[in-house]
Formats: structure tokens, sequence, C-alpha cells
């Protein structure tokens, strides 16, 4: 897109008015003590403002027009120091070519030429010379802190950018692995459901009516980053209710969770995950069941979730090869969704003794209130 010459921020315009007002307070302290100049040094000031301001004002035109951010040092330096003795030289003609007839008279008393030290001329050379040099100065310095500043905001807005492209990036990962998770309970779901409606209506339908209150929430929900956790344990139960139904007494299933972590923030689907496989890689592969406990406690600004299998005798809960699949695709997401969301300020880890398979689930302590 092509540049503007005269910018559309606000701010810029304050701080080059600014920086002028300055300029002008700095060159009314000095004409205070040189009277007989007042006029002069007035009528170039008035001709000087728009002047400059129109010279640095084409620097800032060609910066983002020929993009010499994007050049390097060297070129940047050489660009401003020849565009700073252009318009210096340029406004310098501007000036004493619509002053100097103005006060021709005044020139004319000038301490200089009545006692004859130099010609009008050289008076007109030296002065051409010293505004030259002097507005060189004022460009390069103006330039200089432009340039700083713009690279500064460039800086900001690029980190800015990059998170926003992170966010973006964390958003899609989060999204996919949800959309791994959802599939993989619906499929275990519906499969429950078909052996049962053969063999009895009304658990069928019970059993129906869990699931749609389960994929209400399953869907609601796996658009946010985190949930409280009231709702999570409600879920559990949607699911503990529906599982119950098909494995009635094989399954014993003890929530230990105090009344006041219910306002806690967890990821979604994250406990109701680790209860289904506890169920499916454990309870259901025992002919007499077992049972899940899921506890919770807080330990120096951690929320800490234990679900705990236990078959109650002296076997194997779970073969190695359960073990493999129970840190499958599932449990793998779920460690993803972590780190993506807590870093390595959370984890999710795994103990297993003789008749027990416990997965543990660390995270940040944070309310939802």
């Amino acid at each position: 897109m092509k540049p503007s010459f005269f910018p559309r921020d606000k701010l810029f315009w304050q701080y080059h008015c600014s920086a002028l007002l300055l300029l002008v307070l700095a060159q009314g302290a000095i004409m205070f003590f040189w009277r007989e100049e007042r006029l002069f040094n007035a009528i170039a000031a008035c001709i000087w403002i728009p002047s400059y301001t129109c010279g640095v004002l084409l620097f800032r035109y060609f910066y983002k027009k020929y993009e010499l951010q994007k050049k390097s040092m060297a070129k940047q330096i050489l660009w401003v120091f020849l565009h700073a003795l252009i318009v210096g030289i340029v406004i310098t003609v501007i000036v004493l070519g619509i002053v100097l007839p103005i006060s021709w008279d005044f020139m004319l008393k000038n301490p200089a030429i009545v006692e004859h030290k130099m010609s009008i001329v050289e008076l007109i050379l030296q002065m051409a010379i010293g505004n030259t040099f002097q507005n060189q100065l004022l460009i390069c310095a103006w330039v200089f802190i432009y340039i700083n500043i713009s690279g500064g905001r460039r800086i900001r807005e690029a980190e800015i950018n990059n998170l926003r492209l992170q966010n973006s990036l964390k958003e899609a990962q989060l999204v996919n692995l949800a959309s791994q998770l959802n599939p993989h309970f619906l499929f275990n779901a519906i499969n429950n459901i078909r052996f049962t409606i053969y063999e009895d209506a009304t658990k069928a339908d019970t059993m129906l009516t869990g699931l749609s209150e389960m994929l209400r929430y399953s869907l609601e929900r796996s658009k946010q980053d985190k949930v409280r956790l009231s709702e999570e344990l409600e879920v559990i139960s949607l699911y503990i209710d529906l599982i119950k139904v098909q494995m009635e007494d094989r399954l014993q299933f003890s929530l230990k969770v105090a009344p006041s972590f219910n306002n806690y923030l967890i990821p979604p689907m994250t406990l109701q995950l680790l209860v289904e496989n506890a169920v499916k890689h454990g309870i259901d592969k025992l002919r007499h069941g077992g049972g899940i406990e899921l506890t919770a406690k807080l330990s120096e600004q951690q929320l800490i979730f234990k679900v705990n299998n236990s078959c109650g005798d002296n076997k194997p809960l779970l073969s190695s090869e359960a073990v493999s699949n129970n840190i499958g695709i599932g449990l793998i997401n779920i460690q993803e969704r972590l780190r993506l969301l807590y870093g390595d300020k959370a984890s999710l880890l795994i103990e297993q003794t003789s008749n027990n398979f416990s997965v543990i689930l660390s995270v940040p302590q944070e309310s939802g209130i």
C-alpha cells in the first residue's frame, strides 16, 4: 500500500509539534538577548517551521515507500545524511530567499558590514553555511529519533503478531486434539448402547439420555480451554451412570473431591477420559470387576487428581500390553493439551503396583470465580 505523505497518526503529530515547540522556545530565548534581530528571526521561524516539517515528512515518505528499514545500517545512514544535506540546503535557500529581500535594510546595518569587516556577499554566504549545517543537524536528529521509535514499534507489533500466531496455533492444536478425543468416547458409548438395546430397552433409553447430556457438554465445552471442576465431575457422574447400566455391580466408583474444589479450572474432558480409560483398560477386563477412586488435593498451588484402579486381589490389575494401551493416543493427547495450556507447570504420571494402577494429573491451581 502506498504510504501517505501526511501521517494520520495523532501521536506522531503530538511528538512532532512538541519538538517544534521546544525549538521555538529555545529560539525565543535567544531572540531575547539579540533584540535587534527579533523581526528577522521571527519571519525566518515562520518560514522555517513548515519547510522543516515538509523536509522531515519527505524522509518519512521515502522511508516507508522504499522500505529503508530493510536495508543495511550503512545504507540507512547514507540515506539520512544525503537527505539531511539536500533538504537542509533547500530550506536555507527558501528561508533566505524570502527573508533577505524583506530585511535587506536590516542586513546592510549589520555591524559586520558597517565596520567593513566583510561584504554583504560574505555575510549572506556565512549565514547560508551556518543555517544549512543547523538544518542538517536538526533533520538528522529528527530522522534518527523517528527511525528508533518506528523500529521499536515494529518490534512490538512483531511480538504481538507472533503471540497471536502462537495463540492461533495453540487453539488449532487444542481443537485438533479434542476432535481426536471425542470420537473415541462416542464410539465406545454407542457400542455399549447397541449391545444393551436388545437386552433391556429401558436401560438403553437411560444410557441414551446420559449420552446425549455428555455429548452436549462435549460439544459446548470443546471450544473452551478450561472448565470448572464441578462441570467435569457432573459429566463423569453421567458417564459412570451410563457405564454401570452395562457393568452393574462389577464397577464400584468412589469420588472423593471436596465441594470447595468445585470452582477450580481444569481442561475439559480430561478427568472424564482418565476415568473412561480406567474402566476400559482395567475394570472391564476383570471377571469380577473392581473399583475406581477419583481423589483431589491441593499441594503447593497445584491441583492434584488421582484416578486409581484396584481389583482387590493379588493378581496384576493390568498386563504390560494393557499399560501400553493405557498410555496410548488418549493419554498422549491429554499430555499434549497440558503442554499447550500450561507448559511445564502441569504433568500426567502413571503409578502401578501388583493390584493398583493410578494416573496422577497435576495442574496449576486456578479459580473460575
